[in-house]
């Protein structure tokens, strides 16, 4: 038993050594773990008969994934159309992405396009889109096998009398990191966008007859206008802005991000409830700043402001002043 322990320390020491003399090459002649990945999934290395190894990142949380835009040239694809006659709701998940919102070309105006385009030709991805009673749901069910690179651009065309006519009771858009581009106008009963760290860009302006809530996790959101009958909004720890936003009703979180907005009217069409915490919020003219700041501020208008800013900032501007 002792000659087999020294025989077996004495493998180890060797392998050890050789492990680590090969590192130090490998260090020097500039090779990176995520590139060997690459190699491994091309099937540039393979391991005897077994080629095309999945290399699977599983305990990558995607905090260091960057997006590469809009601009790449897709490697595999997937078409779909479905009659937006029937549905009343809109749902899209989907993890490290690109999604674009456009208009659907004016000879089709009966159908939502949703098309799903892969930037790698072996991919890992899977997005599933499907209608679900009323509901179209474009969901990615393969978000765990993200790997170098592994991208998705969904594109959603929407005709514009879906649109126009107020048709949806819901959209819901929730990207947890990715970039997005919203290009028309969209409207519903109640519309919900979080695009946790990722970025996201709507040029267009959002109406819903009951609420808009707009949440980012660590990323950022800009959008060019709201109009609802209440707007919730959470910058997280991310930044949010809003050029132009009509409400009876406004709440902002701010937590250890910053917010800003232009708000409709004047400073005095609101009512306020102000906790600024350790933060500061500046309200047309007027700021407050630290623990004891705050409180209500009553006024004549009908409107009303809710703002807690926790560590963070809120700045509110108005359309009229």
């Amino acid at each position: 038993m002792k000659r087999f322990t020294k025989a077996a320390f004495a493998i180890v020491l060797v392998l050890v050594i050789l492990g680590s003399a090969l590192c130090a090459i490998g260090v020097g002649i500039g090779f990176s773990v995520s590139e060997f990945g690459e190699y491994v999934e091309a099937g540039e290395f393979s391991f005897g008969p077994i080629s095309h190894i999945p290399f699977i990142w599983h305990g990558n949380d995607g905090s260091g994934w960057e997006s590469d835009g809009f601009g790449w040239t897709s490697a595999d694809s997937e078409e779909n159309s479905f009659p937006w006659e029937g549905l009343d709701k809109i749902e899209l998940k989907v993890d490290n992405s690109s999604i674009i919102i456009t208009q659907n070309s004016r000879e089709d105006r009966e159908n939502i396009r949703v098309d799903v385009e892969y930037r790698r030709k072996n991919h890992k991805r899977k997005v599933d889109v499907q209608v679900d009673g009323s509901t179209l749901k474009i969901k990615d069910s393969g978000v765990w096998r993200i790997q170098n690179d592994d991208s998705v651009r969904v594109t959603m065309r929407l005709p514009a009398e879906l649109i126009e006519h107020n048709w949806l009771k819901k959209i819901k858009l929730d990207q947890p990191r990715g970039t997005t581009n919203v290009q028309i106008p969209l409207t519903a009963k109640e519309i919900s966008i979080n695009v946790g760290a990722g970025e996201c860009e709507i040029l267009e302006r959002l109406s819903a007859e009951k609420k808009i809530s707009l949440e980012v996790g660590a990323g950022s959101l800009a959008v060019e206008e709201l109009e609802a009958e209440k707007v919730d909004i959470n910058g997280g720890v991310g930044e949010l802005t809003a050029a132009f936003v009509q409400a009876e009703k406004i709440e902002m979180e701010g937590g250890i991000g910053a917010i800003q907005i232009k708000a409709a009217g004047v400073e005095t069409d609101y009512s306020y409830d102000i906790d600024c915490g350790v933060g500061s919020v500046t309200i047309g003219n007027h700021s407050y700043t630290g623990l004891s700041a705050g409180g209500e501020i009553k006024n004549q208008g009908s409107k009303e402001m809710e703002i807690d800013c926790g560590v963070g900032n809120v700045e509110v501007s108005f359309e009229g002043q």
